[in-house]
């Protein structure tokens, strides 16, 4: 199992509001970077989209609390995943909030991955900030 984290940032919403927003996959396009992604298809609870020149990703909304939400591997993907997004309030409309992703992935594709998608988990978290300022 390879796991990664993003880097924690600060946003401007409370944890409700955060996880408001990533229960609805719809709303998760927003954080994508659009010149790097296509074919995009959402509802509120599932999304799917093609990473340019790389693979298709499918997910699912399974869980979502006051301070996760659980999106789930969906359809057929490279691998089974996770990928977590977690809140915490700070009070004064403000939240830390970071994600966390679990693949099972083979070593040699772990290996090639990780910075890769380290780099995509940090700029979904940086989009999200920017978005709530």
């Amino acid at each position: 199992m390879t796991t990664i984290k993003s880097k924690t940032v600060t946003v401007n919403s409370s944890g409700e509001e955060i996880k408001n927003f990533f229960s609805d996959l719809n709303k998760l396009e927003k954080l994508m970077p659009q010149d790097r992604i296509e074919n995009w298809e959402s509802t509120e609870e599932t999304c799917s989209f093609s990473i340019k020149g790389l693979a298709t990703i499918g997910m699912k909304r399974e869980d979502a609390d006051a301070s996760k939400v659980k999106l789930v591997s969906h359809g057929k993907n490279p691998f089974p995943f996770t990928l977590s997004i977690i809140m915490s309030d700070n009070g004064e409309s403000t939240s830390d909030c970071y994600v966390e992703f679990e693949g099972k992935m083979n070593a040699m594709l772990s290996m090639m991955a990780k910075q890769p998608l380290t780099n995509f988990f940090n700029m979904l978290v940086d989009e999200l900030k920017a978005i709530n300022e």
